[in-house]
């Protein structure tokens, strides 16, 4: 299987590039709930996020990666959408989830949103993914870059 990658830009209208994969969350029922992602691993890529997008598609998303466990917070800077952000150990298991978290565009202070625990993973999903799906702290995820 080949890397696809597609072009992104960021604030700065510097190029960089996105990795593509499918990431399933293996609810603690049995059940697999399958989510397109675009992987970020960068420090550039993380700060720019889903920032300008428009929309995501019902099962798609925003993996973030980080180099090691952390308890860094998010924030909705410029972002158009609402979010869930599930966070995950490097364990790869749900140790915190953050519902419906509102878009803060330009202009506006932006609050931080902060996990309970130090987090390896955050999955951004469109708000009421969560809820709709089952997914709880506990489950788990597995991912497969394309």
């Amino acid at each position: 299987m080949q890397d696809e990658k597609i072009i992104e830009k960021d604030e700065t209208s510097e190029d960089f590039l996105i990795e593509r994969g499918e990431l399933k969350i293996l609810r603690e029922d049995g059940m697999e709930v399958k989510v397109d992602v675009d992987i970020v691993d960068t420090e550039e890529e993380r700060t720019q996020g889903l920032m300008y997008r428009e929309s995501l598609g019902a099962f798609s998303g925003m993996l973030f990666i980080f180099d090691e466990e952390a308890n860094n917070s998010f924030w909705m800077k410029n972002t158009k959408i609402s979010l869930d952000l599930i966070f995950f150990n490097q364990e790869k298991v749900i140790i915190d989830i953050i519902e419906n978290a509102q878009p803060c565009t330009e202009g506006h202070i932006c609050p931080s949103l902060r996990p309970q625990f130090e987090y390896m993973y955050c999955l951004e999903v469109n708000a009421g993914f969560v809820e709709e799906n089952r997914v709880d702290v506990g489950d788990s995820i597995e991912w497969v870059v394309e």
